[in-house]
């Protein structure tokens, strides 16, 4: 085996490994962003649940002052 064609060996494993260290990269970057965007959407999600609770913790808290403050009103007169 002359030393042209041993280089040419080297050289084409080395590109092949190159392709194949790509392509590995490229799954790995594609299967990140989706579990990226899974993540995002959960998020979205729990921000979206957590608005409506506190929506339900600030009108109930409301109410409730506006009923014990009726209720003290209605001490104070009897």
């Amino acid at each position: 085996m002359g030393h042209y064609t041993f280089l040419t060996i080297v050289g084409v494993v080395f590109i092949i490994g190159q392709i194949i260290r790509t392509a590995i990269k490229e799954r790995h970057r594609n299967e990140d962003e989706a579990l990226t965007n899974t993540v995002q959407e959960k998020l979205e999600s729990l921000e979206k649940r957590i608005q409506v609770l506190e929506q339900i913790v600030t009108d109930n808290k409301y109410q409730l002052e506006q009923e014990l403050a009726k209720l003290a009103d209605e001490q104070k007169e009897h």
